[in-house]
């Protein structure tokens, strides 16, 4: 191809077209327990942060996160995005994302007293990247967090009743004047957690448990007169 007057057209120029990519990560995390044991006891607050970054070349809209909650309560205090509640189910909405921005949204959770024992569970999943394609990848993260259920079952038996002269009598019949009573107190932690210095209290004067025995613990008491 020449131009009028003979000049040949050149054109050096590259041109690069790059495809369209929509995608993005969802991370999901929550505060830690101050506690030795790693979890958190009712009335203690737990602290989330999601963060959804676009990893691709196009801005997305309207990326909407779904976070469930398996606990006694709800979420609140949130912040970050647009937000739709109904019940333990809340949707996040986060109406514009340029590549490789970064949107982060927080919430709190106040531990009830209905949750001792169990395992605070929240599982955030976010939409297709792609609106055109609905059955793409949904990204997704969660968390877990156990609750303090500090728990004691405290059971009390008569092992046997001697009677003065050594003989053994029927347990379950009644005491006499100068029977020796030989009682056994078990002791189950039936909680989620280790116990430490737990102290057992019995009503009957003058009993007292042997060293180191805190989960089994036997002793003798003679029949006073009333």
């Amino acid at each position: 191809m020449e131009f009028e007057g003979g000049k040949p057209f050149e054109n050096t120029d590259t041109v690069t077209t790059v495809d369209p990519v929509r995608s993005y990560t969802l991370t999901k995390k929550s505060s830690e327990s101050t506690h030795e044991n790693g979890m958190f006891k009712a009335g203690e607050t737990i602290h989330y942060t999601l963060t959804v970054t676009n990893t691709g070349n196009q801005t997305l809209e309207n990326v909407e996160i779904t976070d469930t909650l398996n606990a006694a309560g709800t979420i609140s205090n949130i912040q970050g995005a647009d937000s739709k509640q109904d019940g333990k189910v809340t949707i996040f909405t986060i109406s514009s994302l340029a590549p490789k921005a970064e949107a982060t949204i927080t919430y709190d959770y106040v531990v009830q007293e209905a949750d001792k024992g169990n395992t605070i569970s929240n599982a955030a999943v976010g939409t297709p990247a792609n609106p055109e394609n609905p059955d793409g990848e949904k990204p997704e993260d969660n968390t877990d967090n156990p609750v303090e259920n500090p728990k004691l079952e405290v059971k009390k038996d008569i092992v046997s009743i001697t009677a003065a002269d050594g003989t053994q009598k029927d347990k379950a019949g009644k005491a006499d004047l100068n029977d020796i009573i030989t009682y056994s107190v078990t002791v189950t932690n039936t909680g989620n957690m280790k116990l430490t210095n737990v102290k057992i209290t019995d009503s009957l004067e003058g009993i007292q448990l042997a060293e180191g025995q805190s989960t089994l613990a036997s002793w003798k008491q003679e029949r006073q007169r009333p």
